[in-house]
Protein backbone atom coordinates (compact mmCIF):
# COMPACT_ATOMS: atom_id res chain seq x y z
CA UNK A 1 0.00 0.00 0.00
CA UNK A 2 0.84 3.66 -0.02
CA UNK A 3 2.09 5.35 3.15
CA UNK A 4 2.89 8.99 3.82
CA UNK A 5 4.14 10.56 7.04
CA UNK A 6 4.08 14.23 7.97
CA UNK A 7 5.24 15.88 11.19
CA UNK A 8 3.47 18.93 12.68
CA UNK A 9 0.78 18.64 10.03
CA UNK A 10 -2.01 20.67 11.62
CA UNK A 11 -2.55 22.82 14.71
CA UNK A 12 -5.55 24.92 15.70
CA UNK A 13 -7.70 26.00 18.61
CA UNK A 14 -10.99 24.11 18.39
CA UNK A 15 -13.78 24.95 20.88
CA UNK A 16 -11.28 26.46 23.28
CA UNK A 17 -8.98 23.41 23.20
CA UNK A 18 -5.62 23.21 21.45
CA UNK A 19 -5.90 20.55 18.75
CA UNK A 20 -2.67 19.31 17.20
CA UNK A 21 -2.07 16.62 14.62
CA UNK A 22 1.54 15.50 14.62
CA UNK A 23 3.22 12.43 13.19
CA UNK A 24 0.39 11.99 10.70
CA UNK A 25 0.31 8.64 8.89
CA UNK A 26 -2.02 7.91 6.00
CA UNK A 27 -2.19 4.44 4.51
CA UNK A 28 -4.10 3.15 1.54
CA UNK A 29 -4.21 -0.52 0.60
CA UNK A 30 -7.63 -2.11 1.00
CA UNK A 31 -8.88 0.92 2.90
CA UNK A 32 -7.87 4.37 4.05
CA UNK A 33 -6.62 5.03 7.57
CA UNK A 34 -5.51 8.31 9.11
CA UNK A 35 -3.45 8.09 12.32
CA UNK A 36 -1.80 10.61 14.58
CA UNK A 37 0.38 9.93 17.62
CA UNK A 38 -0.75 6.31 17.71
CA UNK A 39 -4.46 7.21 17.71
CA UNK A 40 -6.83 6.30 14.89
CA UNK A 41 -8.56 9.42 13.61
CA UNK A 42 -10.44 7.97 10.66
CA UNK A 43 -10.60 4.55 9.01
CA UNK A 44 -12.61 3.84 5.87
CA UNK A 45 -12.94 0.33 4.52
CA UNK A 46 -15.63 -1.54 2.63
CA UNK A 47 -18.07 1.39 2.71
CA UNK A 48 -17.75 1.73 6.50
CA UNK A 49 -16.20 4.64 8.39
CA UNK A 50 -14.59 4.35 11.80
CA UNK A 51 -13.45 7.12 14.10
CA UNK A 52 -11.25 5.79 16.87
CA UNK A 53 -11.30 2.28 15.38
CA UNK A 54 -9.58 0.64 12.42
CA UNK A 55 -12.25 -2.05 12.04
CA UNK A 56 -15.70 -0.40 11.90
CA UNK A 57 -18.57 -2.89 12.06
CA UNK A 58 -21.33 -0.51 10.93
CA UNK A 59 -21.69 2.28 8.39
CA UNK A 60 -20.36 4.68 11.05
CA UNK A 61 -18.66 3.60 14.26
CA UNK A 62 -17.26 6.07 16.77
CA UNK A 63 -15.20 4.46 19.52
CA UNK A 64 -13.16 5.61 22.51
CA UNK A 65 -12.06 3.45 25.40
CA UNK A 66 -11.97 5.55 28.56
CA UNK A 67 -13.26 5.56 32.13
CA UNK A 68 -15.26 8.75 31.56
CA UNK A 69 -18.26 10.07 29.64
CA UNK A 70 -17.81 9.66 25.90
CA UNK A 71 -20.06 12.28 24.27
CA UNK A 72 -21.17 12.47 20.66
CA UNK A 73 -22.37 15.97 19.79
CA UNK A 74 -24.89 17.18 17.24
CA UNK A 75 -25.06 20.92 17.91
CA UNK A 76 -26.91 23.83 16.39
CA UNK A 77 -25.25 26.84 18.01
CA UNK A 78 -28.00 29.22 16.82
CA UNK A 79 -30.63 30.12 19.43
CA UNK A 80 -33.32 31.36 17.06
CA UNK A 81 -37.01 30.87 16.22
CA UNK A 82 -36.43 27.95 13.79
CA UNK A 83 -33.14 26.48 15.07
CA UNK A 84 -33.29 22.74 15.84
CA UNK A 85 -30.60 20.14 16.54
CA UNK A 86 -31.95 16.88 15.09
CA UNK A 87 -31.01 13.22 14.73
CA UNK A 88 -33.11 11.10 12.35
CA UNK A 89 -33.07 7.30 12.10
CA UNK A 90 -35.06 5.26 9.60
CA UNK A 91 -35.37 3.75 6.15
CA UNK A 92 -36.21 6.91 4.16
CA UNK A 93 -36.61 10.63 4.75
CA UNK A 94 -39.78 10.73 2.66
CA UNK A 95 -43.11 9.40 3.85
CA UNK A 96 -42.30 9.58 7.56
CA UNK A 97 -40.26 6.38 7.50
CA UNK A 98 -38.08 7.57 10.35
CA UNK A 99 -38.03 8.56 13.99
CA UNK A 100 -35.75 10.88 15.83
CA UNK A 101 -34.80 13.32 18.49
CA UNK A 102 -35.19 17.10 18.22
CA UNK A 103 -33.75 19.64 20.67
CA UNK A 104 -35.29 23.13 20.61
CA UNK A 105 -33.64 26.30 22.00
CA UNK A 106 -35.39 28.86 24.22
CA UNK A 107 -36.12 31.19 21.28
CA UNK A 108 -37.83 28.51 19.18
CA UNK A 109 -41.35 29.37 17.97
CA UNK A 110 -43.41 26.60 19.59
CA UNK A 111 -45.90 24.61 17.51
CA UNK A 112 -47.66 21.39 18.57
CA UNK A 113 -45.24 19.06 20.35
CA UNK A 114 -42.26 21.14 19.16
CA UNK A 115 -41.81 23.38 22.19
CA UNK A 116 -39.14 25.95 23.06
CA UNK A 117 -36.53 24.76 25.59
CA UNK A 118 -37.55 21.13 25.02
CA UNK A 119 -36.34 17.77 23.75
CA UNK A 120 -38.74 15.75 21.61
CA UNK A 121 -38.45 12.01 20.97
CA UNK A 122 -40.70 11.09 18.04
CA UNK A 123 -41.76 8.24 15.77
CA UNK A 124 -42.54 8.60 12.08
CA UNK A 125 -45.97 8.77 10.47
CA UNK A 126 -45.90 5.10 9.48
CA UNK A 127 -45.38 3.47 12.84
CA UNK A 128 -45.42 3.57 16.59
CA UNK A 129 -43.05 5.07 19.11
CA UNK A 130 -42.10 2.22 21.41
CA UNK A 131 -40.20 2.52 24.68
CA UNK A 132 -38.80 -0.85 25.65
CA UNK A 133 -36.43 -2.43 28.12
CA UNK A 134 -34.80 -5.52 26.68
CA UNK A 135 -33.25 -8.57 28.22
CA UNK A 136 -34.55 -11.45 30.27
CA UNK A 137 -34.79 -9.73 33.65
CA UNK A 138 -38.16 -8.75 35.10
CA UNK A 139 -36.43 -6.00 37.08
CA UNK A 140 -36.07 -3.61 34.15
CA UNK A 141 -38.17 -0.47 34.42
CA UNK A 142 -39.05 2.58 32.34
CA UNK A 143 -38.56 5.63 34.54
CA UNK A 144 -39.75 9.21 34.01
CA UNK A 145 -37.76 11.94 35.78
CA UNK A 146 -38.35 15.67 36.07
CA UNK A 147 -36.65 18.52 37.86
CA UNK A 148 -38.87 19.84 40.64
CA UNK A 149 -37.08 23.17 40.86
CA UNK A 150 -34.02 22.20 42.87
CA UNK A 151 -33.30 18.52 42.15
CA UNK A 152 -34.20 15.83 39.66
CA UNK A 153 -36.43 13.04 40.92
CA UNK A 154 -38.26 10.05 39.52
CA UNK A 155 -41.94 10.94 39.09
CA UNK A 156 -43.36 7.86 37.36
CA UNK A 157 -42.29 4.27 36.74
CA UNK A 158 -43.54 1.41 34.60
CA UNK A 159 -42.15 -1.61 36.41
CA UNK A 160 -40.92 -4.74 34.67
CA UNK A 161 -44.05 -6.59 35.82
CA UNK A 162 -46.36 -3.99 34.18
CA UNK A 163 -47.34 -2.10 37.34
CA UNK A 164 -47.38 1.69 37.00
CA UNK A 165 -46.37 3.93 39.87
CA UNK A 166 -46.82 7.68 40.07
CA UNK A 167 -44.85 9.14 42.98
CA UNK A 168 -43.51 5.72 43.97
CA UNK A 169 -40.54 3.70 42.72
CA UNK A 170 -42.01 0.31 43.75
CA UNK A 171 -45.61 0.08 42.49
CA UNK A 172 -47.47 -2.90 43.99
CA UNK A 173 -50.59 -2.74 41.76
CA UNK A 174 -51.58 -1.97 38.16
CA UNK A 175 -51.77 1.74 39.00
CA UNK A 176 -50.45 3.18 42.23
Amino acid sequence: GTQATTTNFFSTNLFGTNFNITNLVWTNATGTTLYTSGQTILAATGGKVGIGTTNPTGILEVSKSQNATTPLYVLNATDNTAAVAEILLGSALSGGKYGGIDVYPASYTSSGPSQASSTLLFGGYEGNLILACGGNSSNQNIQFWTSGGSAQAERMRIAGNGNVGIGTTNPQSNLQ
